[in-house]
């Protein structure tokens, strides 16, 4: 069967952040597309590529450009607002590389995104590869998987983030540069301020879970209690929220 010489190439750059800092370039892309093209007997050309981001997220606006900077990218804004957008577009931009002249299509996400659209995909004639920091057990689809292991810091920093925040409401407990949350309280706003985020994805049943996982000194759990040191920069939250425990 001759494929086409074309290859379309769709992230999720919530999936990028998770990633070590090594796979977060458009080079990096480029490398494992070039080896997928070349597995699959294609001339390598990519007809277009592009990054899917929400762009209130800093971390995900900052790789979304990159991605456009170094490899020609086109960037889609995914509202935080609107629960399942990020799902929603991601699988319009594969259908959209469904209908072009493509023999491959590259995706950048968690297997549960995947999952959505591989019959698609199939059943288009087309053939996929899916870069993922998950590790599938049962889930089988694509055509190449390239397993990334996620970046323990990258966790430690969304679960950081969200305790912060949590760190500046009344009555936060704060001593010593930690901050001290109930873990229902961390979850919903771990949640709150990343609503793509799951624990399942990190290969954990729950947030709890995934923390005792993490076996960093960053992030303690202790009972329904979690302690996390504040994140740079934040060091006056501390010292502020101590100064009122001790009045």
């Amino acid at each position: 069967m001759n494929l086409p010489r074309e290859i379309a190439v769709v992230v999720d750059a919530d999936q990028l952040t998770i990633l070590p800092k090594s796979a977060q370039s458009a080079a990096r892309i480029e490398e494992i597309v070039t080896g997928s093209a070349a597995s699959e007997h294609l001339a390598y050309g990519v007809l277009h590529r592009t990054v899917v981001a929400d762009c209130s997220f800093e971390p995900e606006r900052k790789l979304a450009e990159s991605l456009a900077a170094q490899g020609s990218y086109s960037i889609r804004h995914v509202p935080s607002d609107v629960p399942e957008a990020r799902s929603m577009i991601l699988y319009s931009e594969v259908i959209r590389a469904t209908h072009d002249s493509v023999g491959l299509i590259v995706l950048v996400s968690s297997i549960r995104l995947a999952s959505q659209v591989v019959d698609t995909v199939h059943t288009s004639g087309k053939r996929l590869l899916l870069i993922s920091s998950n590790q599938p057990k049962r889930f089988i689809g694509p055509d190449h998987l390239v397993h990334l292991p996620i970046d323990i810091q990258s966790v430690v920093y969304i679960i950081q983030v969200a305790a912060t925040s949590l760190a500046t409401e009344p009555g936060a407990f704060v001593s010593k540069g930690r901050v001290a949350v109930l873990l229902g309280d961390l979850e919903d706003k771990v949640k709150e301020q990343r609503p793509s985020f799951n624990s399942r994805e990190f290969g954990k049943p729950d947030l709890g879970t995934l923390i005792r996982g993490l076996h960093h000194e960053a992030v303690q759990i202790n009972g329904a209690r979690v302690s996390v040191s504040l994140i740079p920069g934040t060091s006056h939250f501390a010292s502020e929220s101590t100064e009122n425990l001790q009045r």
